[in-house]
């Protein structure tokens, strides 16, 4: 950070250029304000006000309370050193000295406080202001044409404690300061924090692009800006600005974080992992960073080392949110206990019965194991999302998997077309939307879908499969037939199994559709739908006890799928 602080220093006369107004004492400047389509911002070359300080501060010479009202870090710096070459000691001077050291402990708290505060200060307005953020209550003055009394009380938005009441009223105060002064990096930044903190990020972008225009190179803009830009979906500008500062500044712990964050959410998984072993090498005890490293090791299916971590900070804390949500996940994906995971979830929905995470997991899982839980089920939960933000991507995705499970084709389609509409198509729901238009025999739909990822030389058994079904739905078949042969002898593992399992579908007689499902699932075992219709085929021979044989393979890879048990018990009766 020092290093920083001196190129800072370095470039502040080219900042008090582009940032501050030229002037004389006994004038009030024109500036250009800033480039910015903010709702309550001036227009461009906003004039001053003539009574922009109070008259208290009339000893001062005005480019210093600029500089101060400005508020970034060389600008305060600046500001500090001229009160100081002054070298006449006043009470107006301490009063503006401790001014600019609140604004760095608040505003800039890696920046150095290397100046002074007087201890004689006198009992005013101002350091009546600055005593009540240090207690924690601010008071805000009813005074309304101080551009000083408009922001330092904004202070208050940096605390984790600050309430709404002081996101409001902070709101309030920084909109009249920013028609008063509107290239304050200060007044912006405070009012980007308040948009971040109230979750309005239109505003906080608004606030914090035009705070990083009036100075590039501040990193606190720059941190909140890229945390603006993930919120509303821009991962990747956020990653790319994160990377721009933490090359400026490589050990700042804050952009170290939130660079590790940016890069889980971006799917740079393995930088993310490099990322939280720096943080914690420095903060052994942050226990945060420590879930976060388990959250990133189970994104690289490192999940012996993902559980790990996970049962080290169980040690101390089995409560946590993210902690109950990663068990889950692990118990589902790593152990295949899905009981396990319910419970998990069980325990998250006890804890955090609102929370949108524990909502989309408990519809996931709830979709996967078809069961409910605490009496909902997956649509239930998708539901309650999407009653909250009816563009959740999780939560359609689950509304259209569920309505696929129970057949409502028309339901589905309607979730994919919105999910369609939102973003672009992972392959997953790609195919999923492949598998639903087919259905409706919306072929050309399906087509024009498949084209966007089949290629001749697939290796992706899915895109494949998909493909030949396509062909098959079309009327196809020996287009089909053909591409499978031609698949099968390069083919091994589950690719064969699929390729023999759709041959099986085209076959003339049962004898041919036996050998296929046998030969499918010789080349993988647990090929359901092989499975699946070995259970049909035997079933309709009447050979029930075979049937229930291959049903029960069927049910131990869905455990919980009410269709099968059903199906499972018919066989039973039938059996007796």
């Amino acid at each position: 950070m020092a290093k920083f602080f001196a190129s800072l220093l370095l470039i502040s006369a080219l900042v008090s250029c582009k940032s501050l107004p030229k002037q004389n004492d006994d004038t009030n400047p024109a500036v250009d304000a800033v480039p910015i389509e903010a709702r309550e911002l001036p227009a461009v070359k906003t004039q001053f006000p003539p009574d922009i300080f109070s008259p208290y501060f009339k000893g001062i010479p005005s480019d210093i309370l600029f500089l101060i009202q400005n508020g970034s870090p060389s600008s305060i710096a600046e500001a500090v050193s001229r009160l100081q070459k002054t070298g006449a000691y006043s009470e107006q001077s301490g009063v503006l000295l401790a001014l600019c050291a609140s604004v760095f402990k608040y505003a800039w708290p890696n920046e150095r406080i290397s100046w002074n505060v007087p201890g004689d200060l006198p009992d005013n307005l101002y350091t009546a202001t600055l005593r009540s953020i240090d207690n924690g209550i601010p008071a805000f003055s009813s005074v309304d044409d101080d551009v000083f009394m408009l922001t330092i009380p904004c202070l208050a938005v940096l605390s984790p404690s600050a309430s709404h009441g002081v996101y409001e009223q902070s709101a309030g105060f920084l909109k009249k300061a920013l028609k008063m002064y509107p290239r304050s990096v200060l007044a912006l930044y405070l009012a980007g924090i308040t948009g971040l903190r109230t979750k309005d990020y239109q505003s906080a972008l608004e606030y914090l692009k035009a705070a990083l225009e009036a100075e590039p190179i501040n990193p606190y803009a720059g941190s909140a800006y890229a945390q603006a830009l993930s919120e509303t979906g821009s991962i990747e500008e956020a990653y790319t600005l994160l990377q721009r500062f933490l090359a400026s500044d490589p050990m700042n712990p804050a952009l170290l974080k939130l660079n590790a964050k940016t890069a889980l959410m971006s799917g740079r998984y393995k930088e993310a992992e490099s990322l939280a072993g720096r943080i914690l090498q420095r903060e052994p005890d942050n226990r945060e960073f420590l879930l976060f490293r388990a959250r990133v090791l189970f994104e690289l299916k490192e999940y012996l080392s993902a559980a790990t971590l996970l049962d080290l900070y169980a040690r101390t804390d089995k409560t946590a949110k993210e902690y109950l949500l990663l068990r889950a996940r692990l118990q589902a994906e790593w152990n295949k206990n899905i009981n396990a995971a319910l419970g998990s979830v069980q325990e998250a929905l006890n804890g955090y019965s609102d929370d949108t995470d524990v909502l989309l997991l408990a519809a996931e899982l709830a979709s996967l194991s078809g069961q409910s839980i605490n009496s909902l089920t997956a649509f239930d939960f998708a539901s309650l999302v999407l009653e909250k933000n009816p563009k959740n991507v999780r939560a359609l995705a689950v509304f259209a998997k569920d309505a696929v499970k129970k057949k409502d084709w028309q339901r589905a389609y309607d979730a994919v077309s919105s999910l369609a509409g939102l973003q672009s198509l992972s392959l997953e729901h790609t195919l999923l939307s492949v598998q639903i238009c087919l259905a409706l025999k919306k072929n050309q739909e399906a087509r024009s879908l498949l084209e966007q990822v089949y290629s001749p030389d697939t290796s992706d058994e899915h895109i494949l499969q998909w493909y030949i079904r396509l062909l098959i739905s079309e009327g196809k078949k020996n287009e089909a037939a053909s591409l499978i042969d031609s698949f099968l002898p390069k083919s091994s593992g589950k690719m064969k199994s699929i390729l023999y399992y759709e041959r099986s579908r085209l076959a003339l007689n049962d004898s041919q559709v036996l050998a296929d499902l046998r030969s499918s699932l010789t080349s993988n075992p647990r090929n359901e739908e092989a499975l699946y219709d070995l259970y049909l085929y035997y079933y309709r021979q009447k050979d029930y006890r075979k049937a229930q044989y291959y049903l029960k393979q069927v049910i131990a890879l869905n455990p919980a799928d009410p269709e099968f048990l059903k199906l499972n018990a018919d066989l039973d009766t039938k059996l007796k």
